[in-house]
């Protein structure tokens, strides 16, 4: 059973590595692997989401978080707004900028999961889906 994780780390940095060789040249030094799943859950939540909510979101430690947000701030894919009202609560939104990252990060998904996913029945995608779930939610 240990084999699993293993594998599922090989597919992590195989991902990883698939979409540097898509983004190098492009101009996109913030967008490191990283920035991945922080900027999935911002399009997942609309362009937009609390930064508490992206903490308990990203399996990442809070100060790398800090540090990708801070980062993509920086360069612009993203902008931090305080609440109105509430000054304690703040978001990150994504900027026009990052519509090109976006598009990026979408072709990039597909492309890698139609590779991966060749010999896959959509019976065999969804069980995987669904049994990687059900690892995670007992992680």
């Amino acid at each position: 059973m240990n084999e699993i994780i293993f594998l599922i780390s090989n597919l992590n940095d195989r991902f990883s590595d698939f979409f540097k060789k898509r983004k190098k040249g492009l101009g996109l030094r913030a967008f490191v692997s990283q920035s991945i799943p922080i900027m999935h859950e911002v399009y997942k939540n609309g362009g937009k989401i609390q930064i508490n909510e992206l903490y308990k979101a990203v399996p990442k430690p809070k100060p790398t978080i800090t540090e990708m947000l801070k980062r993509l701030v920086t360069d612009g894919h993203l902008i931090k707004i305080t609440s109105e009202k509430d000054r304690r609560v703040s978001f990150v939104q994504a900027t026009e900028k990052s519509g090109f990252f976006k598009n990026l990060y979408l072709e990039t998904i597909n492309d890698f999961s139609s590779k991966i996913f060749t010999n896959f029945t959509d019976d065999e995608k969804i069980k995987l889906k669904k049994l990687l779930e059900k690892a995670i939610a007992n992680a």
